[in-house]
């Protein structure tokens, strides 16, 4: 190995006795999508992930080496070596947790064992660009009654400003966490993403708990290699807590990297069970609905309007060639149907927050536990498809 961080991949691991997996195919017109279900420990999980999309997390690390090469990172698109990278990727996996580690490394088993071997220093560089690369467009906002007409509303839209996106190999994967004797050692989760970022970029625990998130494009707040990388703190947000509220406080708990913006919200309908949240490594405010933000945190006035409404919270951040905004884009595409809401309209909302960077697009009906879900492809961003339906009751709340 190169560097004496990676030691510990050396160490032979083997799935536990309890690990087992399957993958479940969900259509639409037009795309098809995969469901990972893993019971086990996180090498467990890790190993299916790898066994199942070994070919696309290796495309993935070839397309991001290629892409930081052309194009470097973040809008200055400041162009580092290979060996620069690895460094930052050392550093800022020093302070991820063992069982995220175990996790990676799992994944690079499971890459062997499916027949597609994969390097791992250059994995973790380049399942790291992404955190340090701060170029990101997003919109998400949540909501319940009166705001809609009876449920709980989640929506995460995800954009990357570059042809990069549309190549993405999705990762929908649901985790019956159990320890290496076979008990349960967390909540039953559903994460979203993409196999060139392990962890999750948005999900939904069996408590109804549902997390969105966006990089903060002018959030005023500093970078640290000292924090951990947003989708393993939102894996373990998933893992551990029981409402929104309690999510805000794990957060608040842990070290971040960088400046985001989330949401938070559970089913119970309370006036905590939505939570929108300023997090940086200096500090983590969160506030409720109808509560007006800090915008004196926001540096650019565009991008920092915000007008409180009561049963919903939003935000947006779009900085792009060709798509620009702030919260406000939101607030306009909302507050029409204002009071109407239910699934199908918020995913017309949805989809015209959406731009042409549309990476992945997620809606979750968090008290009937369902989800709609699309992802771009070549010449196609996730809104302009026909979104895959999952019923996610069956793997979250059996018993409903």
């Amino acid at each position: 190995m190169t560097y004496q961080f990676f030691k510990f991949l050396d160490k032979p691991s083997t799935p536990s006795p309890n690990y087992n997996a399957f993958t479940k195919d969900y259509s639409s017109s037009d795309q098809q999508l995969n469901l990972l279900v893993v019971a086990g420990t996180f090498y467990d999980k890790g190993f299916a992930i790898g066994y199942h999309f070994s070919e696309g997390i290796i495309y993935s690390i070839h397309r991001i080496f290629r892409f930081s090469e052309k194009i470097g990172m973040g809008k200055n698109h400041i162009k580092l070596s290979r060996c620069e990278l690895e460094k930052l990727a050392v550093e800022i996996h020093k302070n991820v947790p063992l069982h995220h580690l175990e996790e990676l490394k799992g994944i690079i088993d499971g890459c062997q064992k499916a027949g597609h071997p994969i390097d791992p220093v250059e994995f973790f560089t380049a399942i790291s660009y992404f955190e340090i690369n701060e170029q990101f467009c997003c919109s998400m906002f949540t909501m319940n009654p009166p705001c809609s007409l009876q449920d709980t509303i989640h929506v995460s839209n995800s954009e990357y400003p570059y042809k990069l996106n549309l190549e993405s190999h999705p990762l929908l994967l649901i985790h019956y966490p159990l320890d290496k004797n076979g008990k349960k050692a967390g909540l039953t989760y559903f994460s979203s993403g993409v196999v060139g970022i392990i962890g999750s970029l948005n999900g939904i625990n069996e408590k109804s708990v549902t997390i969105s998130q966006i990089r903060a494009t002018f959030l005023k707040g500093s970078l640290s290699m000292k924090g951990i990388p947003y989708p393993y703190l939102i894996n373990d947000i998933l893992l551990n807590c029981q409402n929104a509220k309690e999510s805000v406080e794990y957060l608040k708990d842990q070290a971040k990297t960088n400046p985001k913006f989330y949401l938070f919200s559970d089913n119970l309908k309370k006036t905590d069970s939505l939570q929108l949240v300023f997090s940086t490594p200096e500090y983590t405010l969160n506030y409720t609905d109808n509560e007006m933000i800090d915008s004196d945190l926001i540096s650019e006035k565009e991008f920092g309007f915000y007008a409180p409404l009561k049963n919903v919270i939003y935000w947006y951040d779009m900085v792009s060639q060709f798509v620009n905004g702030g919260p406000k884009v939101a607030l306009d595409a909302i507050l029409p149907k204002y009071g109407t809401f239910n699934c199908e309209r918020a995913l017309e909302v949805t989809k015209a927050l959406g731009s042409r960077y549309l990476t992945l697009s997620a809606l979750y009906n968090t008290t009937s536990y369902e989800a709609w879900f699309s992802y771009a492809t070549p010449g196609c961003s996730a809104d302009k498809k026909d979104y895959v339906y999952i019923d996610l009751k069956p793997y979250l709340k059996p018993t409903i």
